[in-house]
């Protein structure tokens, strides 16, 4: 991480990162649980997972995804210690990174993952080392997550209007409730057909449930 932090603060990074899920567990096989349609929203369980994840920056969203594509793909297909292809999920996450301060100020940290099939890996031992001594491997938190889909293209204009929609309809809601302090997420994933033109992109947002008093 720290290796990363100073890629970036040295202006040696290759952009920004960005991060995909689909609405389908099927095509993201365990990744998530669904668990109910709030009407304008999903609500979602992702478990404790192992990801592979870069410290990338770029001057929007889109610039940040093709970067952690160009961090995250060659790992993926071998580029690591085994030399073989790394099974992972098919979307890839970013989201802002507030923890640093670049010192060019048309570029924005962004943080990006790639989740890794828990059926072949495990964090103890089983999981091919990077080549890139950028790349991280990290275990993701369980959360509870509002999804919602991003109209229109992939853009910081359409991921601040989807995340402010996204809020203010979990504010609304009278059984879920947004976590302060924690990162929205933003999935990218090119949906899993014999032929598939487009991509769908997704606002993830953690939330908990409120409690109900008797």
């Amino acid at each position: 991480f720290l290796k990363a932090v100073a890629l970036l603060g040295a202006g040696a990074g290759c952009g920004a990162a960005y991060y995909l899920h689909t609405t389908s567990q099927r095509e993201d096989k365990g990744a998530f649980d669904f668990v109910e349609d709030r009407g304008n929203f999903q609500v979602r369980r992702y478990a404790f997972v192992s990801s592979a994840e870069v410290l990338v920056k770029g001057k929007d969203i889109q610039e940040g995804l093709e970067a952690a594509k160009f961090d995250l793909g060659p790992y993926l297909k071998g580029a690591n210690s085994r030399k073989k292809p790394v099974f992972a999920y098919r979307p890839i996450y970013i989201y802002q990174f507030t923890g640093i301060q670049l010192p060019q100020a048309d570029m924005i940290p962004y943080m990006a993952y790639k989740i890794l099939s828990p059926e072949k890996y495990d964090m103890n031992s089983r999981i091919p080392k990077p080549n890139n001594p950028y790349i991280i491997l990290q275990e993701t938190y369980p959360a509870t997550r509002a999804v919602k889909l991003i109209e229109g293209e992939l853009n910081n204009e359409t991921v601040q209007k989807a995340t402010q929609e996204l809020e203010a309809l979990i504010d609304a809601d009278p059984t879920y409730k947004r976590i302060e302090g924690r990162h929205v997420l933003v999935s990218h994933f090119r949906p899993f057909r014999r032929i598939s033109w487009g991509t769908q992109n997704e606002i993830l947002i953690d939330v908990r449930k409120v409690e109900t008093q008797n």
